[in-house]
Order: C-alpha cells, then structure tokens, then sequence
C-alpha cells in the first residue's frame, strides 16, 4: 500500500478563516477528506467552498479519535 502524507505548513484561524478555504485549497490537490467529530457542527459551509473550487471532498466524521478499525 502506497499513500502520501502532507503535513500543513500553513494554518490559517480565526474569524474570516473558513472564506481562504476556496483561495488556498486548489494549490494543495484535487481531493479532501475532512476528519471531524460526530457533533452538530455543520461542514456545509467548507464542503461548498471546496466543490466550488473543483475539489471532491469526502467527510469522515468519528465520535473519538479515530483507530485502525474504523478507518
């Protein structure tokens, strides 16, 4: 099995953080995955900010740190 890790070497937060999402993403591939909690937040905003820029995204949500079984 073969994959690549891309370790971020920019972080961007804050108020306004999410609206860089479509200026930045591009440059990084044309695939995401988004690990977050099983919570109520919404990835509507991110998940249209990413489709707008051409990047299919899949959402992988977990309810704890995720291990190898539930990847």
């Amino acid at each position: 099995m073969q994959f690549e890790f891309l370790a971020p070497s920019r972080i961007i937060f804050g108020t306004g953080a999410l609206s860089k999402v479509a200026e930045i993403a591009p440059a990084m591939g044309k695939h995401a995955l988004v690990v977050c909690g099983s919570g109520s937040v919404s990835m509507d905003v991110l998940q249209q900010c990413l489709d707008e820029s051409g990047i299919d995204v899949e959402i992988f949500r977990v309810k704890n740190e995720p291990d190898i079984p539930k990847i």
